[in-house]
C-alpha cells in the first residue's frame, strides 16, 4: 500500500512536475523497498536486546539501514536491473536519493520533517496563487520532497475509508502486542503505549493518540501545500473522529460497570475451611473437565 499511495502522491499532486524522472524512480523504489526484510519488531526492541543488527549500525536507525542495505543486494544481483538504463552518475543519484527517503520513514526524524515541510507550507499560504516554494534545481529541495512522499505513504493507513484504515490499525497494535511479549520474556523495557493493547479501550485511545499527535500534523502540512490531495487529510479527521466516539462509548461503558453495586451473591464473603480447599483438591467428578498435569500447565 506505500508504494501505491507514493505513486497516486506523484500523479495527483504537482509533485511530478517539481521532480526529475530519476528522482521519480528514488521515490517509487523507496516505497517500495521501505521495510525490505522487517523483522516484526522495533528499533528499540533491536538496540535493547543488543541485537546483531543494533550492533552493525551501531543503534543509529537500525531498521531503515537494514531496509537499505537489504533493498540494495536485491537491486544489484541483476545487472539487467531496474538501473541498467542509467550513467555512472545517475546511478549514485538515484542510489543517495533512495537511502534518503527509506531513513526518512525513521520516526526520530518525524517532528523535524514536520517542522520543515511547515516552512514551505507557510510560505506557500501567503501567496497560494503561485507555485510550490521548492526549487527543482535545488537538490536539497527536491530530496526533502522525495523524503516527505515516502514518509507520508509510510503513515497513510490511517487515510483511508475507516473500514481500512482500522484494518491497518489492528494489524500494527498486534505487532506491537507480539513485541511486548517478547520484551517480557527477555526481561527488556518496554514503551508505556506497548502495554495492555488487549484492551479495547487502550486500542482506541492509542489509535486516537497516533492521529492526533503525530499522523495529522504531518498530513496537515502536506495538504497544505499540496491541495489536490486534501480528502485524504479529511479522511483522516473523520478517522479520528470515530476513534475518539469509540473511546468515549468505552470508557462510559467501564466506568458504569465499574460504579453498579455488586450482586449480593458476588459482595458475600466466602471463608474457606481446611476441609473445603481439601474436597477442592480432591480427585474431581466425573462430569469435570481433566485436569492438566502440573509439570505441562506450569
Amino acid at each position: 500500500s506505500v508504494f501505491q499511495v507514493a505513486y497516486m502522491l506523484v500523479m495527483a499532486t504537482k509533485a511530478k512536475e517539481l521532480l526529475r524522472d530519476t528522482d521519480l524512480l528514488a521515490v517509487l523504489t523507496a516505497a517500495l523497498c521501505h521495510d525490505a526484510d522487517h523483522p516484526g519488531v522495533s528499533n528499540d526492541f533491536l538496540i535493547h536486546a543488543e541485537s546483531p543488527l543494533s550492533l552493525l549500525y551501531n543503534d543509529v536507525s537500525v531498521l531503515e539501514n537494514h531496509h537499505c542495505r537489504t533493498a540494495f543486494e536485491i537491486l544489484l544481483m541483476d545487472d539487467q536491473g531496474i538501473f541498467k538504463g542509467l550513467t555512472h552518475d545517475e546511478r549514485t543519484e538515484v542510489r543517495r536519493a533512495i537511502v534518503s527517503s527509506i531513513l526518512a520513514t525513521d520516526m526520530r526524524y518525524h517532528a523535524s520533517y514536520v517542522s520543515r515541510m511547515r516552512v514551505v507550507a507557510e510560505a506557500h499560504q501567503q501567496d497560494p496563487e503561485s507555485e510550490v516554494p521548492l526549487d527543482i534545481d535545488k537538490e536539497q529541495d527536491r530530496q526533502l520532497l522525495m523524503d516527505m512522499l515516502v514518509h507520508c505513504a509510510d503513515l497513510s493507513g490511517q487515510t483511508m475509508k475507516h473500514s481500512l484504515a482500522r484494518q491497518w490499525g489492528q494489524r500494527v497494535l498486534e505487532e506491537f502486542r507480539q513485541q511486548t511479549v517478547l520484551e517480557k520474556k527477555r526481561g527488556l523495557p518496554t514503551l508505556p503505549f506497548m502495554m495492555d493493547l488487549h484492551d479495547p479501550l487502550k486500542q482506541a485511545t492509542t489509535q486516537k493518540n497516533f492521529i492526533s499527535f503525530v499522523v495529522e500534523p504531518l498530513w496537515k502540512v502536506f495538504c497544505s501545500v499540496f491541495h489536490e490531495v486534501e480528502h485524504l487529510h479529511k479522511s483522516l479527521c473523520e478517522n479520528l473522529d470515530a476513534y475518539k466516539m469509540e473511546e468515549a462509548r468505552l470508557l462510559e461503558a467501564r466506568e458504569k460497570a465499574e460504579s453498579e453495586p455488586q450482586s449480593q451473591d458476588e459482595s458475600k464473603s466466602v471463608t474457606l475451611s481446611k476441609e473445603d480447599v481439601k474436597k477442592m483438591l480432591s480427585k474431581p467428578d466425573e462430569d469435570d473437565p481433566p485436569r492438566i498435569p502440573r509439570t505441562l500447565s506450569s
